[in-house]
């Protein structure tokens, strides 16, 4: 694998375990 293929792989969990815990803030906030 390419390190441009590393790059993208660490952004895309980067940007998921962003949003799940952006969801989750928002859930105890809410709550």
């Amino acid at each position: 694998m390419s390190r441009r293929t590393w790059l993208v792989a660490l952004l895309l969990a980067l940007s998921a375990h962003l949003a799940l815990a952006a969801s989750l803030v928002a859930r105890l906030i809410a709550a």
